[in-house]
């Protein structure tokens, strides 16, 4: 399981309003990640404030797989802040949106 704990943490992106966060975690393994904080959707149906919804949630997302979506370490849910925690790893050659607008340096 990967804990904010035991990671150094650097804020990369915000959007205004904030609705989704980037930063970028370290691990106590020195293994980078992409830690992204977002919003819950008001049309999400996965009652997200229980134990079970949130394993339901976790497991879609952790267990997606897709030549064009980066896999998933981890992903929680704060029901107090109505917030969803996802963790991936950095992609060194920039993300799928920066292929497509072909973007030099990510």
């Amino acid at each position: 399981a990967f804990t904010l704990a035991s990671t150094s943490v650097l804020l990369i992106g915000s959007r205004n309003p904030p609705k989704k966060t980037f930063l970028m975690v370290q691990d106590s393994e020195s293994t980078q990640r992409m830690m992204s904080v977002i919003l819950r959707s008001p049309v999400c149906q996965i009652p997200l404030h229980t134990t079970a919804g949130k394993s339901v949630f976790s497991d879609i997302l952790t267990t997606l797989s897709h030549n064009y979506i980066q896999p998933i370490v981890q992903a929680d849910f704060m029901p107090e802040q109505q917030k969803a925690v996802v963790v991936r790893p950095v992609a060194p050659k920039g993300s799928l949106k920066d292929l497509i607008w072909k973007v030099k340096e990510p």
